[in-house]
């Protein structure tokens, strides 16, 4: 893959990771996000939010279009991977970060509230490739559901990178045909 010229964060927050590829890899790097609270520091860090929500109006297709933890709470699932579709060049990338919706995911109380939408490797795939993409990888990553519950920290950085079987998210990336 080459180096992306345009990317797109969908459901960004901080925009983590916006943040550190722009230190990397130099490129023109917009935002949607629905929270109003997150504008100025957008602009504070160089990154251009232009709009809400998703779908919407865009100007320009994209190289990379990463979307963590949003496509699970999207109503309808079909017409948004339509639109990403629409909205990545051929040979661009998605990059998605969802809930591993696994057996261990029924079992355990989480409080695992608004989503919508639920995913395994196997969902995840399939939602993507029946719509033109091809699969680059799918892994799980993270602690499992059981030590989430157990109270383990969620947002210690080995936990968070390692990859796990039973991880409690998903971490997928497709290419547009």
């Amino acid at each position: 893959m080459r180096k992306p010229n345009s990317v797109l964060e969908i459901g960004a927050g901080s925009a983590t990771l916006s943040k550190e590829l722009s230190t990397v890899i130099p490129a023109k790097y917009d935002i949607i996000e629905p929270g109003n609270q997150w504008r100025d520091y957008y602009k504070n860090i160089g990154l251009n939010y232009i709009s809400s929500e998703f779908p919407c109006q865009l100007s320009k297709k994209y190289d990379l279009i990463v979307a963590s933890h949003w496509l699970e709470h999207v109503i309808d699932l079909d017409s948004t991977i339509n639109s990403l579709y629409e909205s990545v060049n051929k040979g661009g990338i998605i990059f998605i970060e969802v809930p591993n919706c696994n057996k261990s995911y029924w079992i355990f109380n989480h409080n695992d509230i608004p989503h919508i939408q639920f995913f395994t490797e196997e969902s995840l795939n399939t939602a993507f490739t029946n719509k033109g993409f091809s699969c680059l990888r799918i892994e799980s990553f993270g602690l499992s559901w059981q030590e989430r519950t157990l109270g383990k920290s969620v947002l210690n950085e080995e936990n968070y990178f390692m990859t796990n079987p039973e991880g409690f998210f998903l971490r997928g990336c497709f290419i547009k045909n």
